[in-house]
């Protein structure tokens, strides 16, 4: 089983090892743009099995960048509904006092499996965000990426990498720019939830998230 698992997959971890030494071609960021990325990344559904229908997710995400110490950490609530073996729809909710403002964040998207016959394992996402400081700037985003999954010893594992577009207004200019990322994720059951792990990867910073999964049949 080892050598299986070793053989199908070492090619795909390998070119997300190199993608993760890339330098993107993103512009700099100010932080607050970068506020969009905590909710930008698609909710991690399972593919392997079609018994599960809803996938509910709370998470807490950390990110890594200078100027930030005080507000480090971002909850975010998410969910997941698989219409059907191929297709699944996915939103999440963020609410956080930040600096005498409110960061709102709304978001709903699709995700597409496909691989063989026997396991749809590749899935192509595509997600739209409204990312909001009440009283400084809105930020509406567009993100695609693609990712892989792999199920070895009841464990997932989740790579990928994609984009994301972006038109910020901060009431009196605006301005578009593109992020590229990577990430992963690796979920591990737990009785009847997931327990999980994630990290996201650009040029301008580093996101680690944990998160606690429950699905519904």
């Amino acid at each position: 089983m080892n050598q299986i698992f070793r053989s199908k997959h070492r090619k795909f971890i390998l070119l997300f090892g190199l993608m993760i030494q890339l330098k993107f071609g993103s512009i700099n960021l100010s932080t607050e743009m970068l506020s969009s990325q905590i909710i930008n990344k698609s909710h991690p559904i399972s593919p392997f099995d079609n018994s599960d229908r809803l996938f509910v997710l709370s998470k807490i995400s950390f990110r890594s960048i200078s100027g930030l110490k005080d507000h480090e950490n971002y909850p975010n609530i998410g969910f997941g509904y698989k219409i059907s073996k191929n297709l699944a729809l996915e939103g999440s909710i963020f609410n956080k006092p930040l600096d005498n403002s409110l960061n709102q964040a709304i978001t709903g998207g699709v995700q597409y499996f496909f691989g063989t016959a026997d396991t749809l394992s590749w899935v192509t996402s595509v997600k739209k965000s409204s990312f909001s400081s009440i009283k400084e700037y809105n930020v509406n985003s567009i993100t695609f990426d693609i990712s892989k999954w792999i199920n070895f010893r009841s464990k997932l594992f989740k790579f990928g990498f994609g984009s994301s577009f972006y038109k910020k207004n901060d009431f009196s200019i605006n301005s578009i720019g593109q992020i590229n990322f990577t990430f992963m994720n690796i979920l591990v059951p737990v009785k009847k939830s997931q327990l999980g792990f994630g990290l996201e990867i650009n040029q301008n910073t580093v996101l680690n998230s944990f998160f606690v999964q429950r699905s519904f049949k």
